[in-house]
């Protein structure tokens, strides 16, 4: 490592620990308001809901300090922090030819905010990942959505296209069918056998069946990205992300070992 990089990474973790503490200052300071508003009006009512707000907005701002205490909150979102400034340009560059369940990603723009973003899908569903940096070049968010429509702009196109569920298989957790009917059913539906499972041995079918039937969760592909992406911010290497197995795949397993216990 060069001393002008090493030198841009020191300054990053400066940056990123001026953030960090910035954050909780303010923080700490929105939580005290609180507390005197309570102290103020006397523990009264419409005090005490107002300063329920100013506490929630303070514990808020504290959760955006850094990746630590922003991640373990379940809103669909997490914080990446960078090593060095980057661009989401060479972000694309890097992450153009990797594959995913959701196609490879391409730059987008999105109503609901003012910098370009990597976008992934969406899917039939409307569902999509995105990964945008804030003005910094350090701090980046992959996102969840599920609502294509805010997808206002394709700025290029993916590499790669999204690998869609077959039409008939899409909504098999709605309707509540357990594993062994769903193969009994493909298995003996000629129609289905022909375009989902082939003439291979039971065992080799029901896999098949198993791997059409079941797609791959969007949150799944979010965790592989997360971890493609952090490595990434580390190393300066996008990693391709792994076999990830069926949605569901453990409620398989459980009924598998069900049916084997019983015999």
């Amino acid at each position: 490592m060069s001393e002008n990089e090493n030198n841009e990474k020191e300054a990053t973790k400066r940056a990123l620990t001026r953030r960090k503490w910035s954050y909780r200052i303010v923080s700490i300071i929105v939580i005290l308001i609180s507390i005197k508003i309570c102290i103020a009006g006397h523990w009264e009512d419409i005090p005490v809901s107002f300063a329920t707000v100013v506490l929630i907005i303070g514990v808020a701002i504290w959760m955006l300090g850094s990746p630590g205490d922003y991640n373990p909150g379940d809103n669909g979102v997490i914080m990446i922090t960078m090593e060095e400034p980057k661009k989401i340009e060479d972000i694309y560059e890097a992450y153009r030819k990797i594959e995913t369940p959701l196609g490879s990603c391409y730059l987008g723009k999105i109503t609901t905010m003012k910098q370009q973003a990597l976008i992934w899908g969406p899917n039939s569903e409307g569902e999509y990942l995105y990964f945008w940096l804030n003005d910094s070049g350090i701090v980046g968010y992959l996102g969840y959505s599920g609502l294509d429509g805010l997808i206002s702009k394709h700025i290029t196109e993916p590499d790669f296209p999204i690998k869609e569920v077959p039409e008939a298989n899409k909504n098999i957790e709605e309707k509540n069918i357990e594993y062994k009917d769903i193969v009994d059913n493909v298995t003996e539906n000629n129609a289905a056998e022909e375009n989902v499972i082939g003439e291979n041995t039971t065992e080799d079918r029901e896999a098949e069946v198993k791997n059409a039937i079941y797609p791959v969760s969007i949150w799944t592909v979010q965790t592989q990205l997360h971890d493609s992406l952090k490595f990434y911010a580390e190393m300066g290497q996008a990693l391709p992300l792994p076999d990830v197995q069926p949605a569901y795949e453990q409620e398989i397993k459980e009924f598998e070992e069900s049916n084997s216990d019983e015999g």
